[in-house]
């Protein structure tokens, strides 16, 4: 049976990585709420798989917001990140842009 796990209710980013990173932390702290309670119900957790796009504001800015959190409350969990990343043209004029921020992002977190 389908379910929906989580439903923030969020609007979108606008395209807007830093809106997404940023204001958006009751959304992203619901989603980790979620994902902590699915992990109480396992017997055992060693990663944590998610999808991003990586072009708009939402999926990358809020994805990387929501990696930081989830990162930072489970040291012993393995994230992986998996990003969606634009073609060359891209949707957005700021996709390219969008998608760097969040690869230096994701970057930076592996490294800790």
């Amino acid at each position: 049976a389908n379910r929906v796990l989580c439903d923030a209710g969020l609007r979108g980013c606008a395209n807007n990585w830093a809106k997404g990173f940023s204001s958006e932390k009751e959304g992203v702290n619901r989603a980790a709420d979620v994902v902590r309670r699915e992990m109480e119900r396992s017997d055992r957790v060693d990663a944590l798989l998610s999808f991003a796009a990586g072009a708009g504001g939402t999926g990358s800015g809020l994805g990387c917001a929501f990696h930081s959190c989830f990162s930072d409350d489970n040291p012993k969990i393995r994230p992986l990140h998996c990003v969606v990343l634009p073609d060359r043209q891209g949707d957005v004029a700021v996709g390219s842009y969008n998608a760097t921020l969040t690869l230096n992002h994701l970057s930076k977190d592996a490294k800790r």
